[in-house]
């Protein structure tokens, strides 16, 4: 909200152009610095959350603007792995305390990333 309510400000006084042909509150929401702040945040989250994320990055302009789509695009692309301590967690209360003795080997750090396809 607060990144609106700036942008607005700086419309109204002329430091910034709007970056849509949108009437109303989208003129000032659907810009480059709140796009930022919306991938930043959807690429923090898990589950549920980043994957209604990462599906609205494959709409058409029709359902999301671009700028927007393009936004979620960078969070699906660039989503933060889950921190090594919460994977260990979920293994020993999935597994056990000893949950690496089922293993050889385990790399705690991804090399791909799941499918939304």
């Amino acid at each position: 909200m607060g990144g609106t309510m700036a942008e607005a400000i700086k419309q109204k006084v002329g430091i910034s152009k709007p970056v849509s042909k949108e009437e109303g509150m989208a003129k000032y929401i659907l810009n480059e610095r709140n796009a930022d702040r919306l991938a930043e945040n959807f690429k923090k989250m898990r589950g549920g959350a980043l994957k209604i994320g990462q599906l609205l990055s494959t709409s058409e302009e029709s359902i999301l603007p671009p700028i927007m789509r393009d936004a979620l695009e960078k969070a699906r692309s660039e989503a933060h792995i889950m921190p090594v301590k919460h994977v260990t967690k979920c293994l020993e209360r999935e597994l056990g305390s000893k949950w690496q003795d089922n293993f050889n080997e385990i790399n705690m750090f991804p090399f791909a990333a799941a499918s939304i396809g």
